[in-house]
């Protein structure tokens, strides 16, 4: 509800955001967001990462190419040169939240990291 009115969610996500993305200069763009809820030292704590990727001129690779299997790029990177554990371990915990930034760095990406404790 704002001001007594029923708005539906979706419509006004929608309404903000076409306009940041259908400008001509954005030919690609892929928008990730990842909010995590916790404690730290005790007391309730909220991190919030932002990433957004874009068309690379340079490769022709879109913001979804370079996005989709990243983390499978890295694991396999970081697995040929024994940087990881081996074994059976799932992909979300083979990396440690170092080598993700280490990684995602090498790769020009720049995850906003916002903290509030």
């Amino acid at each position: 509800m704002i001001d007594g009115n029923l708005i539906a969610p979706r419509p006004v996500y929608h309404h903000l955001l076409e306009p940041e993305i259908t400008d001509d200069a954005n030919r690609d763009l892929c928008v990730i967001r990842v909010i995590c809820r916790g404690k730290s030292n005790g007391r309730p704590a909220t991190c919030t990462l932002d990433l957004v990727e874009r068309y690379d001129e340079a490769t022709g690779f879109t913001a979804m190419e370079k996005l989709t299997g990243w983390h499978a790029a890295m694991v396999a990177i970081l697995s040929a040169k024994g940087e990881v554990l081996c074994g059976g371990i799932p992909v979300e915990s083979v990396l440690s939240s170092e080598q993700i930034a280490q990684e995602s760095a090498k790769r020009g990406w720049k995850v906003q990291n916002k903290t509030m404790v």
